[in-house]
């Protein structure tokens, strides 16, 4: 079943995701989260760096959390929506390395990183914290908890489109580089 989400992940990074306006869904023409309230130099502060993590994996685990009741699979796009343009580069040349190499394989992907497993339920995250920031880029570190097992993640952040998207994602345990390891995975 998690082979399918992810499937459906990767495929849906080609969708439109576009809204009557023109927009991003549940985003501002900006490509950032509505809320006109924040300024960039708010967006700046950890504080806002620890809401708008809480807030991604918020919507995600949603989505993840009402699949698993349902017995069936998110239907989303969440790396188009809340990942950076480089991330988003680097797992469509995944997904072109596995369509032509290996057609009928799993491929690369034989775990989520939204959940640090292939199996998913009861998902949350704890103890956001931003550990590096300079401006651009910011390093976020959280506990994942994923049907009882609690697993320590960091995030790469890159402040684009006037907000911040996810560009990679570490598990500590197993120093797992995602993104390092999609980059060699189609050389």
């Amino acid at each position: 079943m998690m082979m399918l989400a992810m499937a459906l992940i990767i495929i849906g990074c080609g969708k439109n995701g576009k809204t009557t306006d023109g927009t991003e869904d549940g985003q501002g023409s900006s490509g950032t989260t509505k809320n006109a309230a924040v300024s960039d130099a708010d967006r700046q502060s950890d504080e806002y760096i620890v809401s708008r993590v809480q807030s991604i994996y918020d919507d995600i685990f949603a989505e993840y959390n009402k699949a698993n009741e349902d017995e069936s699979t998110p239907t989303s796009s969440p790396d188009e929506k809340y990942c950076s343009d480089d991330w988003n580069k680097a797992l469509q040349a995944v997904s072109d390395y596995d369509q032509q190499n290996h057609p009928d394989d799993i491929g690369f992907f034989e775990a989520d990183y939204w959940v640090m497993g292939q199996d998913f339920g009861d998902l949350s995250v704890s103890d956001i914290q931003v550990v590096e920031h300079d401006g651009n880029k910011a390093k976020v570190q959280f506990d994942l908890h994923n049907d009882g097992e609690i697993i320590p993640v960091r995030l790469d952040l890159q402040f684009e489109r006037g907000d911040w998207f996810i560009d990679d994602f570490y598990e500590i345990d197993h120093e797992y580089d995602w993104k390092k390891d999609m980059k060699e995975y189609v050389k």
